[in-house]
């Protein structure tokens, strides 16, 4: 069989699983819908007028603050079917926006939690929320996901400088080149440098007046120090916003799962890890008191950031328990409820638009079985 004969009756073999004749695809063609989209790329522009239209993110900004495997594999499959980075404009993104922009920066930090019933868009709340702090030349200190710490940790170690810690060495490594991509530029614009010098063994250290992105580059280098690296970075950050020398965005999604009892991962003895004896644990909380001015701490309850069965509840005070609760009190939640009917409309013209929809006619059969609930749209189009 000749290889055009082989690709023609592969063809027609698709279109009969589908249920479609070649005839039939050729009469029943109609003009596709298309998503109203804002012409503001830059989320310090977006306003209650752009709630329910489409932005997309520069290419240069994503490729900068969400490398590979950052963003949730669902998002980032599409992303990458699309060939572009399209968020939907909410309300509660707008309005934790809003916040940030009328937040006084000489006062201490404000802490925001953004909370929501899985599959709901936390994470893209989120993720528009840092793409207007890092337009606006904040440092992004970005925790992707706790859940990962404590479930996927492909090293547990217990620290030398005290045997009572454990330490995540390559995943805090990861983090630091994480970090490094996305603020480089602008610590070396804002020429941030070490206040004390640090030793790290009695053969290694890091020099008073060293460039903050040459300690980056020594934790990413050497790995066994990378959870110290990042105690010493995170403390001089903290100072230097102090001194109004620069403006922190920290963003930790599932930061609930810093206080959790348990996780999946044991230490070197064999005993069930409690994150709370993590240092990566101690220098996040740490961080995000509000101690210091001239930023902001966003924070995600996730439900899926626990160890399952523990936790039937999706709201914040369930999940961050009385010790989360009370080290971040005072915080402003955010809450992230499903699809309104104007967003979950205009996101299936997109998807129609994009040929993912493949039956547009079947959108209240979609609204009746996903209760326009974000994650399960694209899981449910995905599979149709």
């Amino acid at each position: 069989m000749s290889s055009f004969k082989f690709l023609r009756s592969t063809f027609a073999l698709q279109l009969c699983s589908r249920g479609f004749s070649t005839e039939a695809a050729t009469a029943t063609f109609q003009p596709t819908k298309v998503a109203v989209r804002t012409s503001q790329s830059d989320p310090t522009n977006h306003t209650q007028d752009d709630v329910g239209k489409l932005y997309t993110m520069p290419k240069g900004v994503k490729d900068k603050l969400f490398p590979k495997y950052v963003l949730p594999l669902y998002f980032e499959r599409l992303c990458d079917t699309f060939h572009e980075t399209n968020i939907l404009v909410r309300q509660p993104a707008i309005e934790l926006i809003d916040y940030l922009k009328r937040a006084d920066y000489n006062r201490p930090i404000i802490r925001y939690v953004i909370y929501g019933k899985y599959g709901c868009g936390k994470t893209l709340t989120l993720i528009h929320a840092m793409n207007y702090a890092y337009n606006n030349n904040f440092i992004i200190v970005y925790v992707p996901s706790v859940w990962r710490w404590f479930h996927w940790s492909r090293e547990v170690v217990t620290a030398e400088r005290d045997p009572a810690i454990i330490d995540l060495p390559l995943d805090a490594s990861t983090w630091l080149k994480q970090f490094d991509l996305t603020n480089a530029e602008l610590i070396s614009k804002l020429d941030l440098r070490l206040s004390k010098t640090q030793e790290w063994s009695p053969r290694e250290k890091t020099v008073e007046g060293s460039s903050l992105n040459e300690l980056v580059l020594f934790g990413m280098n050497r790995v066994k120090y990378a959870c110290q690296v990042i105690d010493v970075l995170l403390n001089e950050l903290k100072n230097y916003a102090r001194q109004n020398s620069c403006k922190v965005f920290a963003a930790i999604d599932g930061f609930n799962g810093f206080f959790q009892t348990t996780s999946r991962l044991k230490t070197p003895e064999r005993v069930r890890l409690v994150p709370s004896n993590v240092s990566l644990t101690h220098s996040f909380r740490t961080f995000i008191k509000n101690d210091w001015n001239n930023g902001a701490a966003v924070l995600v309850a996730d439900d899926h950031a626990t160890v399952k069965g523990h936790y039937k509840s999706h709201l914040p005070f369930h999940l961050l328990q009385k010790t989360g609760v009370e080290s971040i009190d005072p915080f402003i939640p955010i809450n992230v409820p499903v699809y309104s009917p104007l967003e979950f409309q205009n996101y299936l013209d997109y998807l129609e638009e994009k040929r993912w929809l493949q039956k547009p006619e079947g959108r209240d059969e979609i609204d009746f079985i996903t209760q326009r609930n974000p994650r399960l749209v694209n899981t449910y189009c995905a599979n149709r």
